[in-house]
């Protein structure tokens, strides 16, 4: 008598392609969701930190030996909440993660970006 069963297995071996599919999303999936997460937070609201931090550098000058003078003028964090019309818990944030990806510098007066 026949086997009436349905046949889940589309060929042999699928269920051992299934779990190590699993297993690979398991161990790839969250590094890939958190390195999302960075970029979306970049795209959104880091970008508008860093563009008033880079509109915020001196005029280049030219020095006495021949080399090029430029510096940054530190920001506070009211100044920058200003400018880009974010609240200063999320300019916080925005310097938090700008300072671990080593773009900006925390000077006596404030934050300035990296020349």
């Amino acid at each position: 008598m026949p086997d009436k069963r349905p046949r889940y297995d589309l060929y042999p071996g699928g269920w051992t392609i299934a779990v190590c599919s699993v297993i690979f999303a398991l161990y790839y999936g969250p590094r890939k969701m958190f390195e999302t997460y960075d970029w979306y937070m970049d795209r959104l609201f880091d970008c508008k930190v860093k563009d008033f931090l880079r509109m915020n550098v001196s005029p280049q000058k030219l020095g006495s030996h021949g080399q090029i003078l430029q510096w940054a003028i530190p920001k506070s964090v009211q100044d920058i909440a200003t400018a880009t019309r974010m609240s200063e818990w999320r300019v916080r944030g925005c310097i938090r993660r700008l300072k671990r990806k080593n773009f900006i510098v925390e000077d006596e007066k404030g934050f300035r970006i990296k020349i």
